[in-house]
């Protein structure tokens, strides 16, 4: 498995989403649309690029059976932070829990990230 090619795309994909996010918080309700969008957008095409990634990586056959329950861990937080965020736009729900989650999801996704390169 290419290390550095898992990491920098979707890091950087990643990184922009952070920023996008910090930008939006700093935004009043209702968010601005077009940032909202952008936001959304480059964390499905992060989560797209670290998918092809990881069937690439199954693909090739140099798995070791304990990655898989950090590939699956790795959904478990990515799935936590759109559904999150998507709460979070509609503004319905308890805002402190969802804002919680939404805010240490991505500390969870990057110290995983850290442990697959280790």
């Amino acid at each position: 498995m290419n290390t550095l090619n898992l990491i920098i795309y979707p890091g950087v994909a990643f990184v922009l989403t952070v920023i996008l996010g910090f930008w939006l918080s700093r935004l009043d309700k209702p968010y601005h649309q077009v940032v909202f969008n952008i936001h959304k957008l480059i964390a499905l095409v992060a989560v797209v690029m670290v998918g092809l990634q990881f069937s690439n990586w199954f693909k090739s056959g140099e798995v070791q059976s304990e990655w898989i329950l950090m590939v699956v861990l790795l959904a478990i937080m990515t799935i936590i932070l759109f559904a999150s965020g998507a709460l979070l736009s509609l503004e319905k729900l308890d805002y402190k829990l969802l804002r919680l989650l939404h805010r240490s999801a991505p500390v969870g996704l990057v110290l995983l990230g850290v442990w697959v390169l280790l």
